[in-house]
């Protein structure tokens, strides 16, 4: 289809980040499938990861923005629904955004969607990268430690 995707970071290649790498990257990976089949042939794709301080909690704000068909001012308020599926030719269960918002929500994070100025839409989501509670995705705690050559997984059951 040549869709071209980017990557963008400004968390510090020391940053420790403790998170459920199973529920950010699902997360992650329902954002940037809904933006592949609503962008068109040769669009474009990025995703983008940064680190705010907001009332004294680091949150990690995951968005991804495409330059595809865009979405209703409608949309924007209903895609985090259970009920809501958008229209696009691909087939899809419609439940991977209501995932992300469950998954941030329980972080202490919220969800955002928004119409772009020009074409398209960015869509994304914010969690508290300090700490996790055990149990509220299907596998265990873990810390993701990000690099600039990759990304390290160590395990982290204990969050100090």
């Amino acid at each position: 289809r040549g869709v071209s995707f980017t990557f963008n970071s400004t968390v510090p290649d020391s940053m420790l980040i403790f998170a459920l790498v199973d529920c950010v990257e699902r997360a992650v990976e329902n954002l940037l499938s809904n933006a592949n089949k609503f962008t068109s042939d040769g669009g474009n794709v990025s995703l983008s990861v940064s680190v705010v301080n907001a009332m004294g909690v680091k949150m990690i704000m995951v968005e991804v923005v495409d330059d595809g068909k865009g979405m209703t001012a409608e949309d924007a308020l209903r895609v985090w629904d259970d009920e809501y599926k958008g229209q696009s030719d691909s087939i899809g269960s419609g439940l991977g955004l209501p995932s992300v918002k469950a998954f941030a929500l329980s972080e202490g994070g919220s969800v955002w969607a928004r119409l772009n100025e020009h074409r398209g839409s960015s869509v994304g989501f914010g969690f508290a990268g300090n700490g996790v509670e055990e149990g509220t995705c299907e596998e265990s705690n873990r810390g993701i430690r990000r690099s600039a050559s990759e990304t390290e997984i160590q395990s982290a059951h204990t969050v100090v």
